[in-house]
């Protein structure tokens, strides 16, 4: 049962549609999902006014969708109904994945409860439409999967069946990356590196632009990652996003979420990055857990439980990264200036533990670029280079 606040000195602004007084009435809400790819279903902003906060609440599963998973994070950005230009402030977002892989089902269903100082408001009635059906039985669904070269660069590549269902069919994106990329193979418990933080155009047939740190067992199969990501789909807009991610078995899992455990009371994993800055990522290996740092903060760890035997690095990334639609994709990387010219987006002191030492060292890294007319390296040092481009034009 909801129940009300009879103040109106604060506000709730829910979701990108409006801002009502605490005491407002159920809200329903409806959105459309692909399968695997994660949508924001709801995000709930707690304010005095435009500019302060009056806190973060939680959100509790009143009813469970029956074909997807939802998942939720605190994040950052202005509330909605503010002035052009307000500061960003804490929300929490719930984040809704269609994971039926049967054929058939078309639509979903779940209520969301918002909690705040012991008081419940709710329910939050989302209503989930699938693009298109799913792929029949018979049907092959393309698989994205991971690769290890003899140099040690980790490969991601989308492949598809060549008796995959027909296109009326709701099958898997075919995706392909593109990357700029330094990687170097070192058994260390420490990576990291300075990204500048850029705000890429993410075209709407595509589906992501990124910046990150990925840290690797020596087979590419279990890996965490902590970077920046331009993704509509995800995070609901164009602005580049703090992000955590993880791989177990060489198996994806999800974004900010999936046992991650945050620490920071102002760094959050899904939180709005101010493009033209720079930060240090760092991922740790100490004690048990895989710690992020970000933004002048250890934001949070994932917990070593959630792998078998995962306890050393055997390979670092620093990397750019497109997932587009096409072979020639026209969106972004970086800051969507080939990395050979100037002003181009860069990483830099890229280094890790020498285990000998103990020593922080920088690199001696090696590079890949997947088509350099699209997206290009340049400068590059072995700790250090520019990287990105507008893609294909």
């Amino acid at each position: 049962m909801r129940q009300g606040i009879k103040s109106v000195a604060k506000v709730l602004a829910v979701g990108l549609a409006f801002v009502s007084f605490l005491s407002h009435s159920a809200s329903a809400k409806t959105i459309t999902a692909k399968p695997g790819i994660p949508v924001t279903a709801l995000t709930t902003w707690y304010i005095i006014n435009c500019s302060t906060s009056g806190g973060v609440g939680t959100y509790s599963i009143n009813v469970a969708p029956k074909h997807g998973t939802v998942t939720f994070a605190d994040v950052s950005g202005p509330a909605p109904g503010c002035p052009a230009g307000s500061p960003p402030l804490p929300a929490v977002q719930a984040t809704y994945t269609w994971t039926d892989t049967t054929y058939g089902p078309t639509t979903d269903y779940f209520e969301l409860n918002y909690n705040l100082f012991g008081y419940v408001y709710g329910p939050y009635d989302i209503n989930v439409t699938l693009s298109c059906p799913q792929a029949p039985p018979e049907g092959t669904e393309s698989q994205v999967t991971r690769t290890v070269t003899p140099e040690g660069m980790i490969v991601i590549t989308s492949v598809g069946s060549p008796d995959a269902a027909p296109e009326s069919a709701c099958t898997p994106p075919q995706l392909d990356f593109f990357y700029d990329s330094a990687h170097q193979n070192s058994a260390t418990e420490l990576a990291q590196g300075n990204f500048t933080i850029d705000a890429p155009v993410v075209h709407s047939s595509d589906f992501h632009s990124l910046s990150e740190l990925a840290v690797e067992s020596t087979d590419g199969k279990q890996i965490v990652e902590v970077g920046w990501t331009v993704d509509n789909g995800l995070n609901g807009d164009s602005n580049p996003h703090l992000f955590v991610f993880h791989w177990v078995n060489g198996q994806v899992t999800c974004y900010n979420g999936c046992g991650f455990v945050p620490v920071s009371t102002s760094v959050k994993a899904g939180m709005a990055l101010t493009p033209g800055t720079s930060t240090k990522f760092s991922i740790k290996y100490y004690e048990g857990r895989w710690w992020i740092y970000a933004l002048g903060e250890w934001v949070g760890y994932f917990p070593g439980s959630l792998w078998k035997d995962f306890t050393e690095i055997g390979i670092v990334q620093w990397f750019g990264e497109v997932a587009a639609s096409s072979k020639k994709p026209t969106t972004q990387m970086g800051d969507g200036i080939l990395g050979t010219r100037a002003n181009s987006a860069d990483i830099l002191d890229m280094s890790f533990i020498d285990p000998s030492t103990g020593k922080v060292v920088l690199a001696s890294a090696s590079t890949l670029e997947t088509d350099a007319s699209f997206y290009a390296i340049g400068k590059f040092t072995g700790y250090s280079f520019n990287y990105g481009g507008p893609g294909a034009k």
